[in-house]
């Protein structure tokens, strides 16, 4: 009896031991560690580090979710621990929460708060770079009436207008909504020398207009007669001999005779051209000559033969008959009787 209590005691213990190793080989992962949250305009960009403890498995993927709100995204690995969460509204505070994930299920959750925030606006620019001014005359003396106008300022920015440096102002004006001014009166400063002045805006980037300062006209001073003890006589009108005629002289290349004309452009070519057409005109005569000749034809003899042909005989004893009285004849052959139907020999019998 005592041996079967020792007995159901160890199967008791044993089967607490291998329970309690089995809850613990399946217990989940930890937290992440180190998770942060930057806003940006509309968005928030996470980042974490993997949980101190895996459970026993390896970790298999993040799980990140965003409140309020329904996102919720999984990782593609357990490498990935970033994640960037878009389409939120700027200046609404958001609670985000990433859990590690393993084979025997999600780990707790590690949260962060953040708010996304638009970005500033760029500063505005503390330089009017394209502002200028301009005068209505460039030129003039020292009691001129200058008018001066400008442009490309900010609005409504006060001024003053002076004279080369600083410490000379000659005016003062204030923009429109427009940043422009117009219609200021000015004059050149009091006691300057003449030369080239500028006239500039007292605002950066301090744009000139030069203006150039002429000195006054210099009065010619009058010469005052002297008085005479008695008038002078005038003298008598004297005759004044007729002038002289100079004769001019006329170079040498100014001679204007046939022979300098010929030798001269354009008469010194004719010579040329008269005889390219003299040339042209035997060229064409030596042509139109060689076309007209007329062709000879080969002389040929025409001799006309007839024979009358003769019963035994061969065409070798066939001959012509003679065209007139031969030397040894003393009396002249009988005209040929006139051609007619050949007749045939008469046959003898020997």
């Amino acid at each position: 009896m005592p041996a079967l209590k020792v007995l159901v005691l160890l199967s008791v213990c044993l089967c607490l031991g291998i329970s309690a190793g089995t809850a613990e080989a399946a217990a989940g992962p930890s937290a992440p560690t180190n998770l942060t949250a930057t806003p940006g305009n509309g968005q928030v960009a996470l980042t974490w580090q993997p949980p101190a403890d895996t459970g026993g498995s390896p970790i298999a993927f993040y799980t990140v979710t965003a409140s309020p709100g329904s996102f919720s995204r999984n990782t593609s690995d357990a490498a990935t621990t970033s994640m960037t969460v878009t389409g939120l509204t700027n200046g609404t505070p958001y609670t985000f929460s990433v859990t590690a994930t393993n084979s025997s299920g999600a780990g707790p959750a590690a949260t962060a708060t953040a708010t996304p925030q638009a970005p500033p606006p760029p500063p505005s620019p503390s330089i009017a770079v394209n502002a200028f001014i301009t005068l209505d005359v460039t030129a003039g003396g020292p009691n001129t009436t200058i008018t001066v106008s400008g442009g490309s300022f900010f609005a409504n920015q006060q001024m003053s207008i002076y004279w080369d440096t600083p410490t000379k102002v000659i005016g003062s004006t204030t923009t429109d909504a427009h940043g422009q001014f117009g219609n200021v009166k000015v004059k050149p400063f009091a006691g300057d020398k003449p030369g080239l002045h500028h006239i500039c805006a007292s605002v950066q980037p301090n744009p000139c207009a030069q203006f150039a300062l002429q000195g006054a006209p210099t009065p010619t001073p009058s010469i005052a007669p002297s008085p005479s003890a008695s008038p002078s006589e005038s003298p008598s009108p004297s005759e004044s001999a007729s002038p002289t005629p100079t004769p001019v002289p006329i170079p040498a290349a100014n001679n204007t005779n046939g022979l300098d004309v010929l030798l001269k452009p354009p008469f010194i070519f004719l010579p040329f051209v008269a005889a390219l057409a003299l040339l042209a005109a035997i060229a064409y005569w030596f042509i139109a000559a060689s076309r007209r000749r007329d062709a000879t034809l080969p002389e040929a003899a025409i001799t006309h033969r007839t024979t009358r042909p003769g019963y035994g005989l061969t065409d070798f004893d066939v001959r012509p008959a003679p065209l007139g009285p031969t030397p040894g004849d003393i009396n002249p052959a009988p005209p040929a009787p006139p051609e007619g139907p050949d007749e045939a020999p008469p046959i003898t019998e020997s």
